[in-house]
């Protein structure tokens, strides 16, 4: 037994026998690499279309489904050039580590070297783990797709329209026109208001004497009124729900409707809707509560005594004794 191995260790056939199938090896595994890789995010990519695919049969715009097309075009792209960069960064280990196996069946000491690519690798990693978490949370950001430029995203620190992605960090610029640069390693959440569809919750308050059913009558027609109009910006691509009473206020009634508009417009159309449930409102009767005071003015003889109470209206009251 010993023969033999000193045999596969000592011939020179032998030793270049193995040196060839460490590098057909290594060689093979690259390709497979290349070849399972791009499939698998190709999968990934699939699996999510498909589940986006369950809201294109909602009401929307030809721009917002041209929208839509073009985000899974890039989605595609993006995943294309993560694919890339993976099957590179995995291409260049393998390629090290057949070039490492080579060196040992030649016969050069590899311990020195091995020590000191350890000690450089524990360095840098000390040094850029910080950086090094903040790539691979960049990675998984982009390519599982949680947002992309043009998103309203609230990412726990800031809140805001999402102008730049790299895979070190996102640059966000929220409603006061300040800009937040957050590393992507420290982004524990995401909240993404413009994913697909976007909702507005509108809750109005009536008041108690008022007609819970005419006033969501008025809501809703309130809110096709916007649907029909077409506004730019204020796009509704469902029809209104309304869930009913939401809460008892200490003066009024409140009734809550939800609204599914497209990304990032809910803000727009809640505003526009308000406007006409207001004109609705108003035309129908239906009264939106507020504080009110009643002033009485008391008079005797020549001098006006006011006293205040509490009520609806100003009523003067002349009396004389």
């Amino acid at each position: 037994m010993e023969d033999f191995y000193d045999l596969l260790t000592s011939d020179p056939g032998i030793k270049v026998l193995r040196i060839g199938l460490i590098i057909i090896g290594t060689f093979m595994a690259v390709r497979m690499t290349r070849r399972w890789l791009p499939h698998t995010v190709e999968r990934v990519i699939e699996e999510r279309e498909e589940d986006q695919a369950n809201y294109d049969e909602v009401r929307g715009s030809p721009e917002h489904y041209r929208l839509r097309e073009l985000n899974r075009e890039r989605a595609r792209q993006r995943g294309t050039t993560l694919a890339m960069v993976g099957v590179s960064v995995i291409s260049a280990l393998l390629w090290t580590l057949g070039f490492l196996l080579v060196l040992s069946e030649l016969r050069v000491n590899l311990a020195p070297l091995i020590a000191g690519a350890g000690i450089v690798g524990i360095a840098v990693g000390f040094g850029a783990q910080e950086m090094i978490r903040d790539f691979l949370s960049g990675f998984f950001v982009i390519l599982e797709d949680q947002y992309a430029v043009g998103d309203i995203v609230d990412l726990g620190h800031a809140t805001g329209t999402v102008e730049m992605i790299t895979m070190r960090f996102t640059r966000l610029r929220d409603l006061e026109g300040k800009v937040w640069f957050i590393p992507n390693g420290e982004v524990r959440r995401v909240g993404n208001l413009s994913k697909l569809w976007s909702r507005a919750i509108i809750d109005v308050g009536i008041a108690y004497e008022a007609d819970i059913d005419r006033a969501s009558e008025a809501m809703v027609a309130a809110a096709n009124d916007v649907r029909d109009a077409d506004i730019e910006e204020a796009t509704i691509i469902d029809e209104p729900t309304v869930l009913g009473v939401e809460d008892f206020g200490a003066s009024s009634v409140v009734v809550r409707m939800l609204l599914r508009t497209e990304p990032g417009e809910q803000w727009t159309v809640a505003r526009a809707v308000r406007a006409r449930i207001k004109a609705r409102f108003d035309a129908d009767g239906i009264e939106i509560p507020f504080s009110q005071h009643v002033v009485r003015m008391h008079t005797e003889g020549p001098n006006l005594k006011p006293s205040l109470d509490a009520g609806g209206d100003v009523q003067p009251d002349q009396r004389q004794d």
